[in-house]
């Protein structure tokens, strides 16, 4: 489990200081965390508080211990991450990026098992055929199923993933977040992803946390429990209608904006 307490974070740039969040309170559970919310939210940007690559105040907890604390060869064998900038050249093959993930792992000869895990991941998301492709050679889509399947293969208990769907169709998406939803179920991994598509978010999540545009926490629970018609409104300046489908799960239908 992943707990924030006091976190406070602000930017400065040219000697003048944004404050994206302050005295931010959160716990993610086991599972998958969704994290929402609107442009400037700070959703990104808690996810790079949590990796510990920001010079923020407060606390981050990795059960009972700060990551502030962790040597940074134990944090990052026990927590990936997927940025939302990503490498568009390399000399690399696909193996070759997808190796790259077991880095804490591997020695100076790559081992059979870390092939397996390479190829496992690339099977998952259904890119194994890329195995040999050079990186430069693809397109945006599938290179972003290449950064996921170098995230994934080290098979960490904390898995961080910043807009992972972007850049992916319909069928990918879908394929994704089945694949991570199949891995909560695995074992108790905690996951926490910045997504902006709302009706994915309630179909997958198993919590959802809520950023307002000023950072501050709007709402932290289930898909039913957060996602309501007010929260919508009140979040994202947006008038929508939420039912329900035949399996209880939220739909969500934007009509207009308030700036209209």
């Amino acid at each position: 489990m992943i707990r924030i307490e006091n976190l406070s974070f602000a930017y400065k740039r040219a000697g003048k200081s944004h404050q994206v969040f302050e005295h931010l309170d959160i716990a993610f559970k086991p599972g998958i965390n969704v994290i929402l919310g609107p442009n400037g939210a700070g959703k990104s940007t808690l996810l790079k508080a949590i990796f510990g690559i920001l010079d923020y105040k407060g606390n981050v907890f990795l059960q009972e211990t700060p990551l502030a604390t962790m040597a940074l060869e134990e944090k990052i064998s026990q927590i990936a991450y997927l940025p939302q900038m990503d490498i568009e050249q390399s000399s690399l093959t696909v193996l070759e990026m997808v190796l790259l993930g077991r880095l804490p792992e591997l020695q100076r000869k790559v081992r059979s098992e870390d092939i397996a895990y390479a190829m496992k991941s690339m099977a998952q998301l259904n890119i194994s055929e890329l195995a040999s492709r050079p990186f430069t050679a693809l397109s945006g889509g599938q290179k972003k199923l290449v950064f996921i399947a170098q995230t994934l293969v080290r098979d960490s208990d904390i898995v961080l993933l910043d807009e992972p769907i972007n850049a992916l169709d319909l069928k990918r998406q879908l394929e994704l977040c089945q694949l991570l939803r199949s891995k909560v179920q695995e074992k108790p991994i905690t996951m926490i992803i910045v997504l902006h598509d709302i009706n994915l978010a309630v179909r997958f999540a198993d919590h959802l946390v809520v950023l307002r545009e000023n950072g501050t926490l709007y709402a932290v629970g289930s898909p039913k429990e957060v996602m309501t018609e007010r929260m919508i409104e009140d979040v994202y300046g947006v008038i929508a209608r939420v039912s329900c489908d035949e399996d209880g799960v939220p739909v969500v239908s934007p009509l207009s904006s308030f700036a209209q």
